[in-house]
């Protein structure tokens, strides 16, 4: 039987620091209307904001959600407007009859265990919904009522290529060795005359760790293209994982 399990590499340090730290869970219970909603992930705490899943509230409050993994955006829209967010950018575009405005968030979209959470009071407001909260209650208000929301999809389903989902998770652990190879030499490497540039590096790295939608294997793929680029301006050796480009 050919063996599936291939070797890992544990991330460095400086890459797990350019991450950044766990966020912590914050308790708090969401309602649209009156009802609570299940969010299928706890609320995250930054910078004195509460995050939430983006796709349960919005869903809950009849609104329509699409994500475009190719650009790492997320659409939302409902009969009142369409937003545009992307991962890892706090700018976001809101249509209104036909005029697009620019919204700066005050922490940009990001992708947490497979789901995009978001600093949820201006994308509501911007749904033309109200929204106030506790310590430990967020309340969203829907005037009118609620339309009935679409079918939630699974947040991050299993993906396939070519139908046999061992060719997928080959990719998924070649990505993620490739990923190794090159986060290695980016924080272990003795030539202090690039430390600057391999520093910046790192930080391209973590936005495309964030920016990846692992259920799609072209997501994977933009990935893996993005350290192929970062291994050849450091002439990174990552031969061995050219059949992911």
């Amino acid at each position: 039987m050919k063996a599936r399990i291939k070797k890992m590499v544990f991330l460095p340090l400086a890459l797990m620091l350019a991450i950044g730290m766990a966020i912590p869970a914050v308790a708090a219970t969401v309602s649209v209307n009156g009802e609570n909603v299940q969010l299928g992930a706890e609320p995250v705490a930054e910078s004195g904001m509460t995050l939430l899943p983006i796709r349960f509230v919005t869903e809950a409050m009849g609104a329509n959600v699409e994500w475009n993994g190719q650009t790492s955006e997320v659409t939302i829209a409902n009969n009142n407007a369409t937003i545009v967010l992307t991962i890892g950018s706090s700018a976001m575009t809101v249509t209104r009859a036909g005029a697009t405005e620019t919204v700066n968030l005050d922490i940009a979209p990001r992708i947490i265990d497979g789901r995009t959470f978001v600093p949820v009071n201006a994308i509501v407001e911007a749904l033309g919904a109200t929204i106030s909260s506790t310590d430990s209650t967020i309340a969203i208000n829907v005037e009118g009522g609620v339309a009935t929301a679409p079918t939630t999809p699974a947040e991050v389903e299993a993906p396939t290529a070519g139908g046999d989902i061992w060719n997928v998770l080959d990719f998924y652990t070649d990505l993620l060795n490739m990923q190794v190879a090159v986060s290695n030499y980016l924080s272990f490497s003795t030539d202090f005359g690039n430390l600057m540039a391999r520093m910046d590096a790192i930080t391209e790295v973590s936005n495309l760790i964030m920016a990846t939608d692992y259920s799609s294997i072209d997501s994977m793929r933009v990935k893996a293209n993005g350290l192929a680029d970062i291994a050849g301006r450091f002439g990174i050796n990552i031969d061995e994982f050219r059949h992911l480009l």
